[in-house]
């Protein structure tokens, strides 16, 4: 019989396909006229019209500005491809993006460069005083995590960038340097002494909950992997991070939680409430289980005397009590609504892309028998003396860091913006102030540049999973060389501080599920669900189709 059943979420679409209400209908008549020879002429006319004085632009008064994609339509531009959304912006992306020149996107509420190679991306990820990311986290901690206006307004004016020393001319509160604090927080959070307390404690919380499965040495059948998946880690995480205090409180904050997580891609685009009201219904549940916690951490802490530890059993890692003091600092900034909007988005950052990261790896494994059986030999290496697994020996192993690299590249879509503060030259293109500048991790990882034959002369298209891509010919894990075409974590400065422990959480998983459990799949030989492109630019990918499986308990 099924161990769990999947509950009810609602689909959710992308951002654009929910925009279609507001001005697909203006545009559909433009789609569907007769296909007589004079009709394609003329808009075939028209394009090239449009893309040619798009490109002489871009010489104008001694200026080179990036050149707009091609469209057919002058006024709606490329409204209907992020109408549609999905696969056709992904799809949309990969034909117009061009490898070291920047491309224009616009159209109704939206304008933006899009940016790709190596060359390029070095230079806009580079942190300066040119490029920042306040204004689009600003926006995006309103949208998502519905923070208040102050703090929004706050960020987007917080200048000073994430460096010990603010950027020149930044009068910005010390106190108050909101994005310097949250690199403080996260740096914390996954620091050597953090991580020590940390990863032991995931994973002996991961050793707890295989038992909380009605799972014995029969065969029990999955309808859906990722549901188990799921399932499985989003209490180990929660657990490991904010102690037991919120699951006891909120029994109900993982089905929560998942709601709100499905509808992150329609928060994100600004829409009004009416248009998806549940959205906002799951997050406002979501911010009052996390309020709950705070509440409950506060009253368990009055009276006892402060200790600067590594764990704390009211307020769980010992980073998420000392940030209070961060909180404080801002001279009143932050009230109860804006520290639950912080906890949400914690929340959510540590949970959110490394379950879809984690199904993908224990799938591309498991449907390869030879590479699950190479895997499974190489961790029987990790083992110390006493059976158990050493982490740091896993983390460590070639093959294994090659398949997690080689998930990441496949099935993650990340989407890095920055804000022109003022004009700029990027390599020769010119820049505006104000210009919103976009690099995609799913365009970069789909070049060319990864069609690769091995020793043997079999080919292994970009497009295809194999595990041993980052592996040098000697057998040895190598990322050398491939700095802007690989950048599942974004790049420099900013590049997410929380890495590391996802690395250790997605193979720490895998470990203790083929080390405590037989799994096979129930899918066809070399069948792979698609990823499900309605959350483009959010990270890893979810699976866009169930993949049934049968588990069972080792002997």
């Amino acid at each position: 019989m099924p161990v769990t059943e999947k509950p009810h979420v609602p689909r959710i679409t992308s951002s654009a396909r929910l925009f279609t209400s507001a001005v697909s209908a203006s545009e559909y008549s433009l789609f569907v006229m007769p296909a007589d020879s004079l009709s394609i002429i003329i808009v075939a006319f028209l394009a090239t019209v449009v893309t040619y004085y798009s490109f002489k632009r871009t010489m104008g008064n001694g200026a080179k500005y990036p050149p707009a994609a091609s469209h057919w339509f002058p006024l709606l531009s490329h409204t209907r491809t992020f109408a549609l959304g999905d696969i056709t912006l992904a799809s949309t992306f990969l034909k117009q993006c061009r490898e070291n020149i920047p491309v224009r996107f616009h159209g109704i509420g939206f304008d933006f460069i899009l940016v790709s190679g190596t060359n390029l991306i070095r230079k806009a990820l580079t942190t300066d005083s040119h490029l920042d990311w306040n204004h689009t986290s600003a926006q995006m901690f309103g949208r998502l995590f519905n923070a208040p206006k102050r703090i929004c307004d706050a960020t987007a004016a917080d200048d000073s960038g994430v460096g010990v020393k603010p950027y020149p001319g930044s009068y910005v509160h010390p106190g108050q340097r909101l994005i310097r604090n949250q690199v403080l927080f996260f740096n914390d959070a996954f620091s050597k002494k953090s991580m020590d307390e940390l990863a032991p404690r995931f994973l002996h919380n991961l050793k707890q909950r295989h038992t909380d499965f009605d799972i014995g040495e029969t065969w029990t059948n999955l309808p859906d992997l990722y549901i188990f998946l799921r399932k499985f880690i989003f209490r180990c995480g929660i657990v490991s991070f904010y102690g037991q205090n919120m699951l006891d409180l909120n029994p109900d904050v993982e089905k929560e939680f998942t709601e709100y997580d499905g509808n992150i891609p329609f928060l994100a685009t600004g829409l009004p409430r009416f248009m998806n009201p549940r959205a906002f219904e799951s997050r406002a549940r979501c911010l009052a289980a996390v309020k709950r916690w705070r509440q409950e951490a506060i009253r368990q802490s009055e009276g006892q005397q402060e200790e600067d530890t590594e764990w704390d059993p009211a307020w769980g890692l010992g980073t998420i009590k000392r940030r209070n003091k961060l909180f404080d600092a801002t001279e009143g900034l932050f009230d109860e609504d804006a520290t639950a909007a912080t906890d949400l988005a914690t929340m959510w950052a540590f949970t959110s892309n490394v379950i879809p990261a984690t199904f993908w790896l224990l799938f591309e494994i498991l449907r390869d028998e030879d590479l699950y059986k190479r895997a499974k030999d190489a961790l029987n290496t990790t083992r110390n003396a006493d059976g158990s697994f050493d982490t740091t020996k896993i983390i460590n192993n070639p093959l294994l860091q090659s398949a997690y690299s080689e998930v990441l590249r496949l099935h993650t879509a990340s989407m890095m913006t920055r804000t022109v503060k003022k004009t700029h030259e990027l390599d020769s293109w010119t820049l505006k102030r104000d210009q919103t500048v976009v690099l995609s991790s799913h365009i970069e990882h789909h070049n060319v540049y990864w069609n690769t034959m091995d020793a043997s002369g079999r080919d292994h298209p970009a497009e295809a999973f194999w595990a041993e891509r980052f592996l040098t010919p000697e057998g040895d894990f190598s990322l050398d060389g491939k700095q802007g075409k690989y950048m599942p974590y974004g790049m420099g400065e900013h590049m997410c501080p929380g890495r590391h422990f996802a690395k250790y959480e997605m193979l720490l998983t895998f470990v203790v599920l083929v080390d405590r459990f037989e799994i096979e799949l129930s899918s066809p030989q070399g069948w792979r669900p698609d990823n499900d492109l309605s959350r483009y630019g959010f990270g890893a990918l979810h699976p866009k189709q169930k993949v049934e499986a049968r588990i069972r308990m080792r002997p």
